[in-house]
């Protein structure tokens, strides 16, 4: 009888494992990334390649970056091996080293890896806009807290951490500080967010601004979109915006009366002074010099005056509590006011 010669050859390197048995039939899994080659310097997008192989079938090919998530790969053709391809954007991860795996899943549910490192060397590119800035205007604004909404958006091929962003109003021909945001932001996408501005010594409405990166520390090669305008309303936006002073100095009486007027102007009703600022024990009263009803109605239940004709008086309002308060007319739900009571 003729002997039968059989000759095992083990192969092992970086990109896989492949067994061959007597005769070349493959026996067990490989998967392998064959390009880049390992410890490859890249960048924009590169093409993965490799082959697959299992005895029970190949069922699917994934790729992972990192710890990221499993992604299928664009194309597996069927042969023997099998082979793919897929295509992988370096721009969309920091620049340094990174380990990319590919995972072969078999008809029978098993999984085989193989691994390499790669080095992600891309030109770093910043453009932040602002995408969408606005207020809340006209007479819908809150009393003590105005709203802004804003969309900013990257559409630079790099991420950015820790940017600033600039919120200002304009008070008698000057730009003040709001607030300083930070946000981070990643490549190609866009974040939306809202923020509430509030005070209690505001009344109307205010030119406000968002300035991207204001003390220009991140590079750009275009910043004209980094600023962007809109207007904030409190109480009112019948008026232009005014900063109320809160007294520094005692009183001039230990007690006193102050009288809010009521008319329309332009068709607009407002409360003149929308704001007040009163101290404990003091009291309150409104004349409507308007040529229609109005009421003056606190928002918390405490006071309501009822219509008061033109050319009349309302009953007055006593303040022992300290706090803020706010009105409106009930027959004119735009019109609103605010009372701010401070320790006497």
């Amino acid at each position: 009888m003729r002997g039968v010669r059989a000759a095992v050859v083990l192969m092992l390197s970086t990109a896989g494992l492949l067994v061959v048995l007597p005769g070349g039939a493959a026996a067990g899994s490989s998967i392998t990334i064959d390009s880049p080659v390992d410890g490859s310097v890249v960048d924009g997008v590169i093409t993965l390649t490799g082959t697959a192989s299992d005895d029970n079938g190949v069922r699917a090919v994934r790729v992972q970056v990192d710890a990221g998530g499993w992604v299928f790969v664009d194309a597996l053709v069927a042969g023997d091996p099998y082979t793919w391809s897929h295509a992988l954007d370096t721009t969309a991860f920091p620049n340094g080293a990174h380990t990319v795996t590919a995972q072969l899943s078999t008809v029978d549910g098993r999984t085989v890896e193989t691994s390499i490192t790669l080095h992600f060397e891309n030109a770093v590119v910043y453009d932040l806009a602002v995408v969408a800035f606005s207020g809340n205007d006209g007479l819908v604004g809150g009393v003590g807290v105005a709203r802004l909404f804003f969309e900013i958006g990257n559409g630079g091929s790099t991420a950015v951490s820790e940017a600033e962003a600039l919120l200002e109003y304009r008070y008698r021909g000057d730009w003040l500080p709001i607030e300083t945001l930070t946000f981070s932001i990643g490549a190609a996408e866009s974040i939306a967010s809202g923020y509430e501005w509030r005070s209690l010594v505001k009344v109307g409405s205010y030119p406000v601004r968002l300035t991207l990166d204001p003390h220009d520390k991140i590079l750009e090669s275009d910043e004209s979109n980094n600023v962007a305008g809109t207007t904030a309303a409190f109480a009112t936006g019948a008026v232009e915006g005014v900063d109320l002073l809160w007294p520094v100095a005692p009183d001039p009486q230990p007690y006193q009366t102050k009288i809010v007027q009521v008319f329309s102007e332009g068709g607009v009703s407002q409360f003149v002074p929308a704001a007040n600022v009163v101290r404990q024990s003091d009291w309150l009263q409104w004349r409507n010099g308007d040529t229609s009803p109005h009421t003056v109605t606190f928002d918390d239940g405490s006071y309501d005056s009822g219509e008061i004709e033109p050319g009349s008086m309302a009953p007055v309002r006593y303040f022992d509590e300290p706090g803020r308060f706010s009105y409106r007319c009930t027959l004119h739900p735009e019109h609103v006011g605010l009372v701010i009571v401070l320790e006497r």
